[in-house]
């Protein structure tokens, strides 16, 4: 099972989808695909930011969204208990306390929020046993030094970063 990211995720919507993570999504079995309540947050986040100046914009990724939720067979992850727990663990772990990640092809730099993202889709990921799929590896493998993921893979590149079942180098296992 997968759990993609906000980044795969939203590439569904654009008008020309990455043609690598669009292969991948094809040839991959539909119900091993899978989200998480944060990356539905996040989505959410840019169509209120987009609203005021960019209204139409903004309603047909609500309107997409929208339709995204209503496919009985899409499988969005809550932030159970067990993932609240190992998400506090990781919030003060000192080598994630300050957890950023600087990515100079990024427009805008990485923010405490998406820190915070990233950390509870990897605690939603760890607790479900699933692989999270994601274009920005480099901030989950920062997580996997300290929390070993299931897996990490990177449908932009059609790459595993680390494969399920691969020994992580990571000491803080849940």
């Amino acid at each position: 099972m997968f759990i993609l990211d906000t980044d795969v995720l939203s590439n569904l919507r654009k008008a020309k989808p990455h043609p690598v993570a669009r292969a991948w999504l094809e040839r991959t079995d539909p119900g091993a695909l899978t989200t998480s309540v944060v990356t539905i947050m996040e989505i959410q986040c840019g169509i209120e930011r987009q609203k005021p100046s960019n209204p139409d914009y903004a309603g047909a990724t609500q309107a997409w969204l929208d339709r995204l939720l209503e496919i009985a067979a899409f499988q969005v992850h809550p932030l159970e208990v067990k993932a609240a727990r190992l998400l506090g663990r990781m919030h003060e772990t000192p080598a994630l306390r300050q957890f950023t990640v600087s990515d100079p092809r990024r427009k805008q730099p990485q923010t405490a929020a998406n820190s915070a993202a990233d950390l509870a889709i990897a605690a939603i990921a760890i607790t479900q046993g699933a692989v999270v799929a994601t274009g920005n590896h480099a901030h989950f493998e920062m997580i996997d030094a300290c929390f070993p993921l299931f897996g990490l893979y990177n449908p932009f590149l059609d790459t595993w970063i680390r494969r399920p079942g691969e020994v992580s180098s990571g000491a803080g296992a849940p």
